[in-house]
C-alpha cells in the first residue's frame, strides 16, 4: 500500500511542477507580446524619432553624420573623430533606405523586439530556463530598454549588438561540437566589435570577461581556446578597419576607435564643470558640450577652451594638472561619476519629454526591484563568489559588465543614459535573486565539481 503510493506522490508533484513552469512560460511570454505592442506605439507612434522636434543635440549630430555619410562629396577629416563612426555609418545606411528615416524608425522598433529575446537566451545559458524566463517577461515591460530605440541614438543599437555579442558567446561557450564553437565565437567577436564602433566601453566590458574566462578555464569541462581565439579573430576583423579610419582622420596619430575619451575625461576632472567649449582656430572649428548630470547637480564651471575637442594630450594634461592640485576632490568626483549611473532625475532625453514621469517611475523601479536584490543575491552569495566557485560562474558572467561600466565612468564621466544599455545584465542578477539557486540549476561551462546547489555560501 505505502509502496503504490509513493509513486503516485511523487508523480503528482512532479505534474504539479510542469503546470507551473507551463504558467510561467505562458506569462513570461504574454508579457513580451505586450512590451512587442508597447515598443510598436512608442516608437513608430508616440515618439517618432524621425520627427523634427525629436532632432535636436545629440539627434542633431548623428543626423548629419548620416546625411555625410550619405554625401558622395563629402570628404571626412579630424572632425568626424568626435564620435565613433557606428551611429552615422548605421543612420546613414537606414537614410539611403529611406531619406525622411520612416525605414530607420520601423527597424529600430524590430531591433527593439529582439533585445528581450536575447535576453532570455543568455539567461537559459547562464543559469537555466527559470531566469531565462524572467528575464523575458521582466525586460519586455522594461522601458527605458526600449526608449533609446525611439531616437536616432546609438544607445538602442549598442545594446542590440552587445547583448548578441554576449549570446553568441555563451552559445560558443557550451556549443558540443568544435565548429559551432569556432562559428559562434567567431561571431561574438564580431558583433562586440560592431557595439564597439557605437561606442567604445564595449572593449572594457569584454576584457573583464575574457579575464573571467581566463580564471574559469581550468575547472571548466569544455576547452575555451577556440571560443577565445575565435572571438579575438572576429574583433580583429572590425577594429583593424576601424582603426586605419581613425587613425587616417587623425592626422596620423594612432587612435583605436574616435577621440570621444579625451573631452569626458576633462570634463569630469576640472572642478565642477557644467559646460565646456572648445574651439581649434587653426581648423576653425567649435564644439560645446555639457553633461545632463551636471546641470542637475547645479554646477556652475563653465570651460572655455583653445584647444580641438580633439586633441587629447593638451586636455589630458589640463585634467592631469588640476588632480595633482585637488587629488581628493578629484577622487570624490570620480565616486561621485559611478554614482550618477544611477541618478533617476538626469535620464537624458526622457528627463525633457512629456512621458518624463514613466522615466522617473523606472528609474525608482531599478534601484528598488533590481539593483536592491541583485545586491542582496550577490551578497548573500559572497564567499561562493570571492571563492570563484563553478557555481556562481554565470553570476561573475553577467555582473562584469556592470563592474566595467562603473569603472569607465570612475575613470571619465557617468550618467544613466551610459548605464542603460546593461541593464539587461542587472535584470538577469534580480532574476537570480527571485527564482532563487536550487540543486538543481544548470553549473555554466558545465563545470567540474559540485552542483550549483551545493555552494550556496
Amino acid at each position: 500500500m505505502n509502496d503504490s503510493a509513493q509513486p503516485q506522490a511523487s508523480d503528482t508533484a512532479s505534474s504539479r511542477r510542469g503546470l507551473r513552469a507551463e504558467g510561467w512560460t505562458w506569462l513570461a511570454f504574454g508579457c513580451y507580446l505586450a512590451g512587442v505592442v508597447l515598443r510598436v506605439l512608442f516608437i513608430l507612434s508616440w515618439n517618432n524619432a524621425n520627427h523634427p522636434d525629436r532632432i535636436f543635440s545629440d539627434m542633431k549630430a548623428y543626423h548629419i553624420s548620416a546625411q555625410r555619410f550619405c554625401d558622395p562629396a563629402y570628404v571626412p577629416d579630424i572632425t568626424d573623430t568626435i564620435y565613433p563612426p557606428g551611429g552615422g555609418i548605421y543612420f546613414g545606411l537606414l537614410m539611403k533606405l529611406d531619406a525622411e528615416l520612416h525605414a530607420a524608425v520601423r527597424i529600430q522598433c524590430v531591433l527593439a523586439c529582439l533585445v528581450p529575446l536575447l535576453l532570455m537566451g543568455i539567461g537559459r545559458r547562464l543559469f537555466g530556463p527559470r531566469v531565462g524566463l524572467f528575464a523575458l517577461g521582466v525586460s519586455s515591460l522594461y522601458f527605458p530598454l526600449f526608449e533609446y530605440f525611439g531616437y536616432l541614438l546609438t544607445e538602442g543599437p549598442f545594446t542590440l549588438f552587445l547583448l548578441l555579442s554576449f549570446y553568441l558567446l555563451c552559445v560558443s561557450l557550451t556549443a558540443k561540437k568544435a565548429w559551432a564553437a569556432w562559428v559562434a565565437g567567431g561571431g561574438a567577436g564580431l558583433m562586440l566589435g560592431v557595439a564597439g564602433s557605437f561606442k567604445s566601453v564595449a572593449l572594457s566590458s569584454a576584457l573583464l570577461v575574457f579575464v573571467a574566462l581566463l580564471l574559469m578555464r581550468r575547472k571548466a569541462r569544455f576547452r575555451l581556446l577556440p571560443t577565445m581565439l575565435a572571438s579575438a579573430a572576429g574583433l580583429v576583423l572590425v577594429l583593424v578597419p576601424l582603426s586605419m579610419r581613425a587613425t587616417r582622420l587623425n592626422e596620423g596619430r594612432f587612435l583605436l576607435i574616435a577621440n570621444e575619451a579625451h573631452r569626458s575625461f576633462l570634463l569630469g576632472h576640472h572642478g565642477r564643470v557644467r559646460w565646456a567649449g572648445w574651439t581649434d582656430g587653426r581648423r576653425n572649428y567649435h564644439h560645446e558640450f555639457g553633461c545632463p548630470v551636471a546641470y542637475q547637480k547645479g554646477y556652475q564651471d563653465v570651460l572655455s577652451l583653445d584647444v580641438g575637442v580633439y586633441e587629447g594630450e593638451k586636455q589630458y594634461r589640463m585634467a592631469w594638472d588640476w588632480m595633482a592640485e585637488h587629488p581628493l576632490e578629484a577622487f570624490l568626483q570620480s565616486v561621485e561619476h559611478s554614482f550618477d549611473l544611477f541618478n533617476m532625475y538626469a535620464v537624458w532625453p526622457g528627463m525633457a519629454m512629456p512621458y518624463v514621469t514613466w522615466v522617473y517611475l523606472f528609474g525608482e523601479i531599478y534601484l528598488v526591484l533590481l539593483v536592491i536584490p541583485a545586491g542582496v543575491h550577490l551578497w548573500r552569495r559572497r564567499a561562493g563568489l570571492f571563492r570563484f566557485q563553478p557555481a556562481f560562474w554565470g553570476d561573475w558572467m553577467a555582473l562584469l559588465p556592470l563592474v566595467s561600466v562603473i569603472a569607465v565612468a570612475f575613470l571619465f564621466i557617468g550618467e544613466p543614459r551610459y548605464r542603460i544599455p546593461y541593464d539587461g545584465f542587472m535584470i538577469l542578477l534580480a532574476a537570480r535573486a527571485y527564482c532563487g539557486v536550487r540543486a538543481d540549476d544548470p553549473v555554466f561551462l558545465g563545470a567540474a565539481g559540485a552542483p550549483a546547489g551545493a555552494a550556496l555560501g
